[in-house]
């Protein structure tokens, strides 16, 4: 009765960890069995006169590592839905197929704020260099709404909600940049440091501080190391500020210091 109750604990083990090595890497990498007949009825899908399912098909075919899926997702970064519009980025950026690397840059300018978003996010995960230029463009646009002001009563709260979202849209902005690591993005993100330190007036604004930190750390160009040292030096002894001290001194670490 032991012997087979040890068989059974080593079985159920074997699997537990054939299961852990199957998913040793992050989701958004799983790629589906390329399948013809479900790729063709995905792609044709895209074009159903129902909605939702347009969006299931193009988050579907992002998940297909096959080239025939990419054409018919950048078409549909035309799509009238929204939502079919950002679905169809996410996916695009997932499989990372170049070919829609101008298409996502055009996607940057979409009316919609979260396709801006999707499209953004896409072209950090493909890495191409085409995007540097117009996500600084982006950045420069974002920054005459950056850092938040402080104000009184609801003219205050008004600021504030502008100036988060404002914030989170520029943090996945530079965010890409620093996934790209292109040098040609160093002087824009000092530039946001400054800006929203309050070293050079105005007030500190911590997120993208951290956001633009993380990205010069990605970067790597020896610039970034004096601004960011000034940053570190004048955060010490704020109050609330551990957290930028901290993401700033990570940031340090990982630069050459010639």
């Amino acid at each position: 009765m032991l012997g087979k109750l040890v068989i059974v604990v080593l079985i159920l083990i074997g699997i537990a960890s054939a299961s852990q090595n199957t998913r040793s890497v992050p989701d958004e990498t799983w790629w589906q069995t390329p399948n013809t007949t479900t790729i063709e009825k995905n792609i044709q899908d895209l074009n159903n006169s129902n909605w939702s399912i347009r969006k299931e098909a193009a988050s579907e075919l992002g998940h297909m590592n096959d080239t025939r899926v990419v054409e018919p997702l950048i078409q549909a970064l035309n799509d009238k839905l929204p939502e079919l519009r950002y679905t169809a980025a996410e996916s695009l950026g997932y499989i990372g197929d170049k070919r829609a690397v101008e298409p996502l840059i055009q996607s940057i300018n979409d009316r919609d704020h979260w396709v801006q978003y999707c499209a953004i996010e896409a072209l950090g995960r493909i890495r191409d260099n085409r995007a540097v230029e117009p996500l600084i463009r982006y950045l420069e646009d974002k920054a005459k709404i950056l850092p938040c002001h402080m104000y009184a009563g609801d003219e205050y709260i008004e600021s504030r909600t502008v100036c988060i979202g404002a914030n989170i849209d520029a943090d996945n902005a530079i965010g890409a940049l620093g996934k790209i690591g292109d040098p040609r993005a160093v002087d824009i993100l000092i530039k946001i440091l400054d800006k929203n330190s309050g070293r050079v007036g105005g007030y500190a604004n911590g997120a993208p501080i951290c956001a633009a930190a993380d990205a010069l750390a990605d970067i790597g160009d020896p610039r970034a190391v004096e601004p960011l040292t000034q940053d570190y030096e004048w955060f010490q002894g704020w109050v609330d500020s551990k957290d930028w001290t901290d993401c700033i001194g990570e940031a340090l670490k990982k630069l050459p210091t010639k």
